[in-house]
């Protein structure tokens, strides 16, 4: 019976750099750690080095509002505001030139794009002597604004 060994093979050495290779194998492929962010470039909060999707993204805010300078004759009743044919809101309150100043203020209506497609929009003006008066537009969100003003009459 014949036994083969082998000159200074040393095994403990051997199973050392092993498990020493083993333990760097996995921080090499661990250091290509992609960036999560917004990677939409329509959106406000648009980061350049997201290589990965996390759906925080931001779009521009649309604020509609009535100014009290294009009908002083006729006060308005209402406003009725549809974003592609379906209804966001009703509001009464009317501004006096340069009263509006955000995108928050009270008796408005507001529509956050949820992504980067535009919209159709329309008003519908109800003026207290019965007349109906009607304005639309089209828009699209706006990656150098948060917030939009569009007046209604």
């Amino acid at each position: 019976m014949a036994i083969f060994r082998l000159r200074n093979f040393d095994y403990l050495a051997i199973m050392k750099k092993l498990i020493l290779l083993v333990a760097i194998i996995p921080l090499l492929f661990s250091c290509s750690k992609k960036w999560h962010g917004c990677t939409d470039d329509v959106a406000t909060n648009f980061n350049i080095n997201a290589e990965k999707q996390d759906d925080s993204c931001v779009y521009t805010r649309l604020t509609f509002y009535a100014d009290s300078s294009q009908y002083p004759s006729s006060p308005v009743d209402h406003i009725d505001i549809q974003i592609g044919g379906t209804s966001l809101g009703t509001f009464a309150t009317v501004y006096s030139i340069g009263g509006l100043i955000n995108c928050g203020a009270n008796g408005t209506t507001s529509y956050i794009f949820e992504d980067a497609g535009g919209i159709n929009w329309n008003a519908r003006v109800f003026l207290i002597n019965g007349t109906v008066l009607t304005k639309t537009g089209s828009i699209a969100p706006d990656p150098n604004q948060t917030c939009i003003l569009i007046s209604t009459l």
